[in-house]
């Protein structure tokens, strides 16, 4: 796939007819993760360095330093080449709120002879039956039974299904849920094709995904009972990467002490995702500078 991204120049002629922006061009300085943001439209995010001799990505994928248990080798195949340890957390972000401040799915669809409207609601369904095949696919903690997925009537809410069990049950509500964003979504509005898809017209895709997978019913709980890490949300969003294909990608950001996703321990247990990811059919890229 990586290897894809390095195209010839060639590539943006064929699509220069066909659409008013030009492809997005692989930066061999950046990671495979941050050239398919910046295609999307991110602006903020950025790679972070590597550290001279560190090639092993263990306990700072979970808790974004050394010395913490975790690894997110457990869940998926970490992308070769990109593995390493996260230092300097902080440098990631900036105070700016952008779109990957948020987690969401986004990806480039062949428009053919279908116009953009045709072209969204082949990609709504294609994502509908995803989410439902992932909730299949993922293995739910034994006290936990995900119920059927629903389609909000409105038209806002594109698929939801939400988890019963003695937590879900009280003060917290287990849902996992995404909608697609308008035509005109200033968002949507700066994706680029990146050059690996520029064989042909593409069409933009972006749908936002909750940032939260526990919701208090009450507000005023929240203050007082901290909000519990048991839902297997990086397990469930690498299964449906799976049924998506190699032009769809899942950002997920990290856990930001109020909001974000868990992620799976070597042990089992679950903690909270400290780094930013992003999953393509089952593989993990990191956001780490490619080694010289």
């Amino acid at each position: 796939m990586h290897g894809k991204l390095i195209v010839l120049a060639m590539m943006a002629l064929l699509l220069g007819g066909c659409a008013s922006k030009k492809p997005y061009p692989y930066n061999p300085k950046h990671s495979f993760a941050l050239n398919t943001m910046r295609a999307a439209g991110a602006l903020v995010i950025k790679d972070n360095k590597r550290l001279p001799g560190d090639t092993m990505l263990v306990d700072a994928a979970v808790q974004g330093s050394l010395g913490a248990a975790g690894s997110l080798a457990t869940v998926a195949n970490i992308s070769s080449g990109l593995a390493g340890g996260l230092w300097a957390l902080e440098s990631l972000f900036s105070n700016k709120k952008d779109m990957e401040s948020f987690p969401f799915i986004f990806g480039w669809e062949a428009k053919g002879d279908l116009s953009e409207e045709q072209v969204i609601e082949k990609s709504t369904e294609r994502l509908r039956a995803a989410f439902a095949a992932a909730r299949e696919a993922t293995v739910w903690p034994d006290v936990f039974e995900a119920g059927d997925v629903e389609i909000d009537s409105t038209g806002r809410f594109t698929s939801s299904f939400d988890l019963s069990g003695d937590l879900c049950s009280g003060d917290f509500r287990c849902c996992y849920e995404f909608w697609w964003t308008s035509l005109e979504d200033k968002d949507r509005q700066r994706m680029r094709t990146p050059e690996c898809f520029a064989d042909k017209e593409r069409v933009p895709i972006l749908a936002r995904i909750s940032d939260r997978t526990i919701w208090e019913r009450n507000p005023k709980i929240f203050k007082h009972v901290p909000q519990p890490t048991v839902l297997p949300d990086v397990d469930f969003f690498v299964e449906l990467s799976k049924q998506l294909p190699e032009e769809y990608f899942i950002y997920l950001p990290p856990w930001n002490g109020i909001n974000g996703p868990s992620v799976r321990r070597e042990d089992g247990s679950l903690t909270r995702l400290m780094i930013p990811i992003l999953i393509q059919q089952g593989q993990i890229h990191l956001f780490v500078k490619p080694a010289k």
